[in-house]
């Protein structure tokens, strides 16, 4: 009896810190969003490049795209900037989504497939791909000494006017003549703060 309620008192504690840990995190993500727009983000192909990588959520590993049974390759420009996922984010099917984390660009030189870093959300371009809500946060990170200053996407219009344009453009073309890609409109860090608030997944 004695050995059995050890147990016990040895899983509620367990329980009790893991919530309590579980709960620190959750404040941690949600403070530095509200506060600072800070989210952590997973590199998943490097600026430049041209093949298209992904992070499998069940493998836990960064794995080249396949479509039709080949690995996918950019025919147009590389990534014009960092490109990945928001960690802790999830984009809700029933809600127009992909059920997959919120995609993000990460302006400045091009870091390793696997990198994570924290960045600083300044916006996001709003579009559809194949009907579904596939929106493209844009991030700088605050070490960079061309986009560290820059906290909002009007920010960096006013200093570098045509740096959206080239991303928008991309986004039209990468997937060749026929994309049935929208591009519906550019959101600034207020706009993306919300967004990101209510995609928020701790798992």
């Amino acid at each position: 009896m004695r050995k059995l309620l050890l147990i016990l008192i040895y899983f509620v504690i367990i329980t009790a810190c893991y919530k309590k840990n579980d709960n620190t995190d959750i404040v941690n993500l949600k403070e530095k969003i509200e506060n600072y727009n800070l989210v952590k983000m997973l590199v998943e192909i490097p600026a430049g490049t041209l093949e298209k990588w992904e992070y499998n959520q069940l493998t836990k590993l960064i794995e080249r795209d396949i479509k039709n049974g080949k690995p996918r390759t950019i025919h147009y420009l590389g990534y014009p900037a960092n490109y990945g996922i928001i960690l802790n984010t999830f984009s809700p099917i029933e809600q127009g989504g992909d059920g997959d984390p919120l995609d993000v660009f990460l302006l400045g030189p091009p870091l390793n497939k696997g990198t994570i870093q924290e960045v600083k959300i300044i916006g996001y371009i709003e579009m559809l791909d194949e009907q579904e809500s596939d929106n493209k946060f844009i991030a700088v990170s605050n070490n960079d000494d061309l986009f560290g200053e820059i906290n909002d996407i009007s920010e960096l219009q006013i200093k570098y006017p045509d740096l959206i344009l080239i991303i928008k453009t991309w986004l039209k073309n990468y997937k060749g003549s026929h994309s049935d890609i929208i591009i519906e409109n550019v959101l600034n860090a207020e706009m993306a703060k919300a967004t990101l608030l209510k995609s928020l997944t701790y798992k």
